[in-house]
Parts: C-alpha cells; structure tokens; sequence
C-alpha cells in the first residue's frame, strides 16, 4: 500500500494523507534538502514525517525554517525535497553498496607471500593477517601511506568488511 502523490507538490492522498507530520502545518512540506544518507542495516527506524514506516535507509533532510534535522524514508524524503528521483537514486546507490558489501568476504581473496588473505580492488590493496586472537587490516593506495586499523577483529570475515567499511562507509554526505 502505497500513497499516491501529485508530481511536484506535496499533495498526498490515500491512507497516508494525514500520517505524522504530513498532517500538520507547523512543519514545511517542501523546500527540504538532503544533507546524508545512513544505512542501518535493517529496518528499524521510523520514519519521522509520516511517522508509519520503518525504513532502512535514512535520509537526513533539513529545512531553513525548521529546527533541526527530519530522519526520513525515501518516499517522505523525495516529497520534501519535490525531487523523488534524486531520493530514489541515493537510495538505489546505498542499495548497491550494501549488496556489494554483503559479497565482499566471499570474493576471491589471493593469498601473500606471507600467508595472508588480500584482494586489489578499485585503486586500492586490502590485506587481512591474524592479530593475537583475532584479526586486523590495511588498506593502501598508490599514492598514500597504508591505513592500518585501529581495532582488532574477531574473524577474517569481520576485519574484511571493516576495510570495506573504511573506503565505502554506510553514510553518505552532502547530498
């Protein structure tokens, strides 16, 4: 069930005319822009327009006359900002990375002189080794110095997807 809206208004009709802060006029209906987009990893956020929907994929939206920040949905968001394309397409690319990252730890990984697990994959080196009791990375470049992690991991898998989340982070900025 889905609402129906007016191309380039924010007129909704059907069930969701009235849901949360669509039903009110204290909170601008238009003229909003996205400033991030935050991948939860699952639907758990609520979204804070309509006030009904879970969604997984958070766009942060902010208004000149609205204090603060709206966590929105991808359908809230592209009424707010009367653009359902460019809230779509931002969404469709944190969509695309996620499956991405969900592949990652599979990849054919190639294994060092040293023993170790690495992959070259967009311009960079990812190289995972045992650490202790568990497990740590690098990532270099051509050009800089390598990036070593902080942490140390509990599994392969887990120092794998932290290099991935070094290069592709779950957030997005300056939408």
């Amino acid at each position: 069930m889905s609402a129906a809206v007016t191309e380039f208004t924010d007129e909704i009709t059907g069930p969701f005319r009235k849901l949360g802060k669509w039903g009110k006029t204290v909170v601008p209906h238009d003229g909003w822009r996205c400033i991030r987009i935050v991948d939860h990893g699952k639907q758990n956020h609520t979204c804070d327009m309509c006030e009904a929907r879970e969604v997984r994929y958070v766009h942060w939206m902010e208004h000149d006359d609205f204090t603060g920040v709206l966590k929105v949905g991808c359908e809230c968001a592209g009424r707010l900002e009367r653009n359902p394309d460019a809230a779509e397409e931002r969404e469709r690319v944190m969509r695309n990375r996620a499956a991405r990252r969900a592949k990652w730890p599979a990849r054919k990984w190639r294994v060092s002189r040293k023993g170790n697990p690495y992959l070259r994959r967009a311009g960079y080196c990812f190289t995972v080794w045992p650490k202790g009791a568990g497990w740590s990375f690098a990532v270099s470049c051509e050009d800089e110095a390598p990036h070593y992690a902080d942490a140390t991991f509990t599994t392969c898998d887990q120092a794998k997807l932290a290099a991935f989340d070094l290069i592709w982070p779950a957030v997005s900025h300056g939408m």
